[in-house]
Formats: C-alpha cells, sequence, structure tokens
C-alpha cells in the first residue's frame, strides 16, 4: 500500500493544491513514484501537469467520495505515495479522504475565517485518530507576509487544536510562476527560498509521519 497524504480545508483559495502539488513534487524529486488524485472540480492539478515539459508526479481526476475509498488500492497499486488534492466543493469527502490518509495537511491562510473553518475538519480527524489512532496531521500556513508576526500569532491560537504547524509558505512569486509553468519552485528556483520552505514541510511531514506510527507500535 502506498502512504497516502491529503491536503484538505472546507474553504477555497487556502492553498490546497500548493501544498498538494508541493509535497507531490517533493516526494517525486526524493525518488518515490507518486500519484496525485485531484478531486477539485476547478482542475488546478490537472493543468499543471499539461503544463509540464518533464516527467513529474502523475495527477488523475479523483473517482467520487462514494469511491475513492473502494478504489483507492487499485488506483495506488504501483505507487509509492498517493496525493490527494481535496476540495470544497465536494460534499461528504473530506470523511472519505481523512480515512484513506496517512497524514492529513491543513492548508490554512493566517486569518479567522480560515481557522473557524478548520474546526469540523479537526474534529473529524480527532474521531478517526480515537477509532483507528491516524492518520496523523497538521497545518500548512500559506500566503504568509514577510517581515510580519502573523505566522507566530497564528500558531498561537491553532495551538487550541493540538496540531503542530507543520510548515510556513510565504507570499512569494515564485509559487505563482512555477505552477504556470508545471513546476514548483523546487525545480523553478531550486536555491530560492520557496524551495526551502517546501523541503522544511517535507522533511516536516516525514517526521510527523514516523513520530505518529511510531507511538502506535
Amino acid at each position: 500500500m502506498p502512504i497516502v497524504i491529503s491536503s484538505i480545508h472546507s474553504k477555497g483559495g487556502v492553498g490546497k493544491s500548493t501544498v498538494a502539488l508541493s509535497i507531490a513534487d517533493a516526494l517525486h524529486r526524493d525518488g518515490s513514484s507518486v500519484l496525485v488524485l485531484d478531486t477539485d472540480p476547478q482542475g488546478t492539478a490537472s493543468e499543471w501537469t499539461q503544463a509540464q515539459d518533464h516527467r513529474g508526479p502523475m495527477v488523475i481526476g479523483a473517482p467520487s467520495a462514494e469511491k475513492i475509498e473502494h478504489e483507492l488500492d487499485q488506483l495506488g497499486a504501483s505507487y509509492d505515495a498517493v496525493v490527494v488534492d481535496g476540495s470544497a466543493q465536494l460534499k461528504g469527502a473530506t470523511g472519505s479522504i481523512i480515512r484513506i490518509s496517512d497524514l492529513v495537511l491543513i492548508p490554512i491562510q493566517p486569518s479567522p475565517a480560515d481557522i473557524w473553518a478548520t474546526e469540523n475538519i479537526v474534529e473529524l480527524i480527532r474521531e478517526r485518530q480515537e477509532v483507528v489512532g491516524e492518520p496523523a496531521a497538521g497545518f500548512v500556513l500559506n500566503c504568509v507576509v514577510a517581515g510580519t508576526n502573523i505566522a507566530d500569532d497564528v500558531s498561537e491560537i491553532l495551538d487550541q487544536f493540538e496540531l503542530p504547524v507543520l510548515g510556513s509558505f510565504h507570499r512569494r512569486v515564485a509559487f505563482v510562476e512555477a505552477l504556470v509553468s508545471g513546476e514548483t519552485p523546487i525545480t523553478y528556483e531550486p536555491k530560492g527560498k520557496a524551495a526551502k520552505e517546501i523541503e522544511d514541510l517535507y522533511e516536516a511531514s516525514l517526521s510527523a509521519l514516523e513520530e505518529h506510527y511510531a507511538t502506535k507500535t
């Protein structure tokens, strides 16, 4: 079975696709075979892969919420990792995605509305953890403005959810330009700050998976 990492939030425009594609590309560059399941009707991940002029993670449209749990074994059979790009528009899909995930990443912009909208997702994760002890989970701050203390302030507020902040993406042009060219900053600007933020999130995600599942054994 592949490792399954999902990027979900109940609001649109928080950076779910940015986080999903960044993690997928980091896994791919680290030598893993990666499948991205695009659940978003806007098809950001699918548009991204069509713009590629290099071999990157495979992206396909995900089956419906009712089918994604049953078809994951078949879809991910030949891959080391599956990354799910979640959608706020698919009612009922969040619970299904959480159930198939080993790690849930919750992108969040530093705004009260985004924080309030995470409560239901955190509750679903907690309920799942109480039953089966998984998935691991954490927040990813997105579109943080450099030179401000907002990230620290938001991190303190998020402490109430008792989930770690695994990474921060600042508001950087490299994220946008890389997406347009079918890349991520890892390849678009490998020595840039955006690439470093992705690498830090990747390492933190691997550590979160290792630590979470070590406590289960």
